[in-house]
């Protein structure tokens, strides 16, 4: 028969991962950079998506579209967090009212993404149809936005009401996002 020692490594072990896990889900800056500015959590855990998806071994595809992605409202304005591959992404929501997002509305995101390379930014609609950027992305030499890697704007137009996927992909490095768009209003 085993003693409790013996199963000491395993405990160990098992409470190392819950940890990473939990912090990955509450916004942990871990690394990373701080705004400086106060925040208040809108949605929960972060998500990651690439071939062989870890999003879907994960289960976050599985979630409602607005806890696909971390949402902070900060005073700045509405942050994101996707947790990518080779590669850390935020993005700065820049909206002419509070959230949510509607449909219809342009929307100016500020994305901070490490990883190496020229970026490229694509949108899907709910229908599954290809988002059309309305400007960008285009490359900010500087910035006051504190977040790890290169920074680059970008313009959208949400044309439909649902969950948009925003994916965005490095030489090395990719993440994505998910944004759920509430109906204009009448």
């Amino acid at each position: 028969m085993r003693s409790d020692a013996s199963h000491r490594p395993f405990a160990v072990a098992l409470t190392a991962v819950l940890t990473i896990a939990i912090a990955a889900c509450t916004g942990s800056d871990g690394d990373t950079a701080s705004t400086g500015a106060t925040s208040t959590a809108v949605t929960s855990p972060a998500t990651t998506a690439a071939p062989l998806a870890p999003a879907e071994r994960l289960g976050v595809v599985d979630l409602p579209c607005g806890e696909r992605t971390a949402m902070t409202l900060t005073e700045e304005g509405l942050e994101v967090e996707g947790v990518a591959t080779d590669a850390t992404v935020y993005g700065l929501v820049f909206l002419a009212h509070p959230a949510p997002i509607t449909a219809g509305e342009d929307v100016k995101i500020v994305w901070r993404m490490t990883g190496d390379g020229e970026i490229a930014v694509t949108s899907e609609a709910p229908s599954g149809n290809p988002g059309v950027l309305t400007f960008g992305p285009e490359f900010h030499p500087s910035s006051s936005y504190d977040r790890p890697g290169l920074e680059w704007g970008t313009g959208f137009t949400f044309d439909e009401p649902g969950c948009w996927h925003i994916h965005l992909e490095r030489e090395t490095g990719r993440g994505d996002v998910w944004f759920d768009v509430a109906p204009a209003s009448s």
